[in-house]
């Protein structure tokens, strides 16, 4: 099955598959021909591949499911396939994760927050066109990475609706991510 994904041989694929081949093998890194399929961008083949039980949250070695290669490799419209059929079989009913996400503004626009406080156990005060990011919990660091040297928290809904309509902060959706 593999080889006939990596070919972008459907017939052979469909053939195969009727005649019983397990469409959950794995090659030596561990990735199934659906992983294959979703990383080539062959919807086709994605869609015969679930169609026929391929199990959509099988990792290889890298640790990643079909979902998350198609979405490395942008390949939307499989994503947005893969994220259904993850939703419709997982037994526990909970979605994919989320993207971490972050976007940076400079000091001086998130010090326009009437109740913003910058935590004092920082080494430097900050320059008001220094670049800050705010996470998609609404907390604010120096960093790109999440709760690494934390600036400010707020989990009121002003804080909110100052990110969401002052900043225009919002996390994109990782369809939105994949597709730009």
């Amino acid at each position: 099955l593999i080889d006939a994904v990596q070919s972008r041989d459907l017939a052979t694929l469909q053939a195969l598959i009727e005649a019983g081949t397990d469409v959950n093998e794995q090659d030596e890194q561990g990735w199934t021909p659906l992983s294959w399929a979703a990383g080539k961008g062959d919807l086709a083949a994605v869609r015969l591949l679930i169609d026929n039980g391929a199990d959509v949250f099988t990792v290889g070695r890298d640790q990643r499911t079909p979902y998350m290669i198609a979405l490395a490799a942008g390949h939307v419209e499989i994503v947005q396939l893969l994220q259904q059929a993850e939703t419709r079989f997982d037994a526990n009913g909970s979605t994919p994760k989320e993207v971490a996400y972050c976007q940076a503004f400079p000091v001086n626009q998130l010090r326009q927050f009437a109740a913003w406080r910058e935590s004092t156990n920082r080494h430097r005060a900050l320059a008001d066109d220094d670049l800050l990011f705010l996470h998609q919990d609404y907390s604010v660091t120096e960093s790109m990475w999440h709760n690494e040297n934390v600036v400010f928290t707020d989990e009121s809904s002003a804080w909110k609706e100052f990110c969401t309509n002052e900043l225009g902060f919002r996390v994109p959706t990782e369809v939105e991510l994949a597709s730009k």
